[in-house]
């Protein structure tokens, strides 16, 4: 009785340049490889003690196999390290391949008898002997003292070169013959044969094939893959994983669930899981319904503020799904969700009913999979991209460097605006679809990198796509059925640091009333430090005032909360020198326009802070300009200056009643004269400024301090930079 397990398998490249390019290795420390593990009357398969165990109970030879996704018509080395555990004299093992017409081609070893053999079955037994085919004999066993005895480790290596199969043990050669003529075009099922009584350990498996699959450089042989458990996990799909920047709330849709919206015959619901703080993901819970809605509702994007989603359709003002195609941004309200704003985007059209979206983190780029006339084949990626006027242009193709004549489908924009990933079947790879990386090389959008493969520690020989990755680019999670608990599921890998995204800063805090310090939800908008160009926004949470914002390393921002009926507030961040993933906290405080009772306390002696650079405030309250910067022994302001001075400008013009004072503060270098001269002069340069911009001069006055008022050491370099500063103190609201 003879019995053949296939299993599909697939291998990974990390050394895309070496002659021979490894795609597999496995020294089963664990089960990644998601090898057969089973055990009956007749035979047993177990994973122990790093070994891979083929026990066979009787006289009956048995194989497994698993597809490897190779070229068929190109070299390939095949080796396994093994040894007979125990078992009888007569047993045999070795390596089991199969033939395109169902031939199992065996190539085993006796290692008591120090012998090897090379042969056949299809319906009956054939040897393969001196470049020829003929029926079985046990005398078709050939002695070799290459083979080490007993139960010594061997290693079985199978080669194609050219047109000739060669079978070596321990690197010497055993067998040598014609593939054409005596072997079946092998279809990619490589494994294991135990022939009689016996146990066999395989300690070692690696494939190796040269390859024009692009692998991401430097990528392991392989990455664990984790299930997300049955607390996120069920028996039906679970499909479209979304992780937030932060990485500590996860959206996915679950198919057909019977406590979906509109029951088992509701095709996608938004479910979510939030992590703990000790890094445990909770139960699942759906969200409410809305946004949730009879039909397909599922969450395109999670946005960093943790509280803004993109969802997969539009909704009318009541939250009803209007039944078009197209995107919405819901916004988080202290009793449930509410419609923000629904996404028009001209010439959404597609010949494939198949639409994927996903919008960066900083809500100005949607990437979009369409099938149009310009498309090179099958579904393409496009992008639409948003305007200064705040509307959203026609998608465009991004090019043919991502773009094959094939589907391209799934993309995902991380944190970084930089890293596209996303599943392709055009591109060379190890399945129907692979998933890829490319970087963005200008702000075309048309020009990208060439496209890498992730791999075997993300894909497999079938369709992979749903990649989603937080901004730190720690984990990245998606969508897949080995070892699920039913159907699809979703898990989790740890990336290596090959395959993250370019590094990106968390900026959270609270925005609060600084008066009463009660949350406020307010609209935090980030920009360029240097350009003073707008680059995203985000909402803080109307319950408790939190807010989180995700920034691409590399320039300086400045971020400034801001509200109606409040002064908005600007602080600021230079990320030039970050070269990972960090956060940084940052409360911003808000100070309500609406007149107010004055305090019944002194203002001849103003509490000066630290604070935020134009953090509006009480009358006689000093705010320092953190950014507002000066040459060594000069008085002109410097260009990078100019951002903080248009948000104090912006909030001088929206509150015309307010009147501010100016105050000049130097280090200790120099005399006493020269610095208060030159920190009236400073304070001067930042009244001119005001009044260029409409400020009227009747409601500024400025004034040096020198040296005298000092907020820090002026014995080290970085407090004498936080002394030559710049205040204002508002004197009258």
């Amino acid at each position: 009785m003879k019995h053949c397990i296939l299993f599909i398998f697939l291998f990974i490249s990390y050394c895309a340049n070496a002659q021979s390019t490894l795609w597999f290795y496995d020294d089963f420390v664990d089960n990644h490889s998601n090898w057969p593990i089973s055990e009956s009357a007749e035979n047993r398969y177990a994973l122990t003690n790093g070994a891979y165990t083929i026990e066979v109970k009787n006289s009956n030879p048995y194989w497994t196999c698993k597809q490897i996704s190779m070229n068929a018509d190109k070299d390939f080395s095949y080796e396994v390290l093994a040894r007979k555990a125990e078992g009888d004299e007569i047993a045999d093992f070795g390596i089991a391949v199969l033939g395109k017409n169902g031939t199992v081609y065996q190539f085993r070893i006796n290692s008591e008898k120090q012998q090897s053999w090379v042969g056949a079955f299809k319906k009956t037994w054939k040897s393969i002997i001196n470049n020829t085919s003929k029926e079985f004999s046990s005398n078709d066993y050939r002695t070799s003292t290459s083979i080490k005895k007993d139960t010594a480790l061997n290693k079985l290596t199978l080669r194609r070169q050219g047109d000739e199969i060669i079978f070596l043990v321990n690197d010497t050669e055993v067998f040598r013959g014609g593939y054409s003529k005596n072997f079946e075009r092998f279809n990619g099922n490589f494994g294991f044969v135990v022939a009689n009584k016996m146990k066999m350990e395989v300690e070692q498996v690696v494939f190796k094939q040269d390859n024009a699959t692009n692998i991401l450089p430097d990528m392991p042989p392989y990455l664990k893959k984790e299930s997300m458990g049955a607390g996120i996990n069920t028996t039906y799909d679970e499909v479209i994983p979304r992780i937030a920047p932060d990485g500590k709330t996860i959206y996915y849709s679950i198919k057909n669930h019977p406590e979906n919206t509109g029951g088992t015959s509701d095709s996608d619901d938004a479910w979510y899981s939030q992590m703990d703080e000790n890094g445990n993901w909770g139960p699942r819970k759906k969200l409410p319904a809305p946004p949730n809605d009879i039909g397909s509702t599922y969450v395109v994007s999670a946005l960093p503020d943790n509280n803004t989603l993109v969802m997969n359709c539009k909704y009318y003002d009541d939250m009803t799904v209007i039944p078009e195609w197209g995107l919405s941004i819901i916004q988080k309200t202290d009793t449930g969700w509410m419609l923000r704003e629904n996404i028009d985007i001209p010439d959404l059209s597609s010949k494939s009913k198949i639409l994927e979206m996903a919008m960066s983190a900083d809500q100005k780029v949607i990437m979009i999979t369409l099938k149009k006339k310009d498309s090179y084949g099958e579904r393409d990626i496009y992008v639409s991209l948003k305007g200064a006027n705040g509307k959203w242009g026609s998608p465009f193709n991004i090019g043919n460097v991502v773009n094959t004549k094939k589907d391209e489908s799934s993309p995902f924009l991380a944190a970084d605006g930089v890293s596209l990933y996303f599943a392709s079947e055009g591109h060379p790879g190890f399945g129907s679809a692979d998933i890829f990386v490319s970087r963005r090389l200008d702000d075309t959008w048309k020009n990208w990198s060439t496209p890498q493969n992730l791999g075997l520690g993300v894909n497999t020989p079938g369709w992979d796509g749903y990649y989603n990755i937080p901004a730190s680019g720690a984990y990245a999670y998606l969508t897949s059925d080995q070892n699920s608990l039913g159907l699809l599921d979703i898990i989790k890998l740890n990336l290596p640091e090959v395959a993250k995204p370019k590094p990106v800063v968390i900026v959270y805090g609270y925005v609060l009333d600084s008066q009463t310090h009660k949350p406020v939800q307010a609209d935090i908008v980030y920009r360029n430090q240097k350009t003073n160009k707008e680059l995203g926004i985000a909402t803080s949470n109307p319950v408790d005032g939190s807010y989180k914002i995700a920034l691409p390393a590399g320039i300086a921002y400045t971020f400034m909360a801001r509200k109606r009926d409040f002064n908005a507030v600007t602080e600021t961040i230079d990320l030039k020198e970050v070269d990972k993933y960090e956060e940084i906290k940052r409360d911003l405080y808000l100070t309500s326009t609406k007149k107010t009772e004055p305090k019944e306390q002194p203002v001849s002696q103003p509490d000066t802070k630290q604070t935020n650079p134009s953090q509006p405030t009480e009358a006689e309250e000093t705010v320092s300009l953190n950014d507002l910067l000066f040459d060594t022994n000069k008085f002109a302001l410097r260009k990078e200056s100019i951002t903080e001075l248009d948000q104090l400008v912006k909030m001088l013009k929206e509150n015309p009643k307010m009147a501010i004072k100016i105050q000049g503060h130097t280090d200790n270098v120099g005399n006493d004269m020269y610095n208060i001269t030159l920190s009236q002069n400073r304070a001067k340069a930042v009244v001119k400024y005001l009044t260029s911009k409409g400020i009227s001069s009747t409601r500024l006055s400025s004034q040096g301090y020198g040296e005298s008022n000092p907020v820090a050491d002026n014995t080290t370099k970085e407090g004498r930079q936080q002394n030559r500063r710049v205040e204002f103190v508002i004197i009258k609201k």
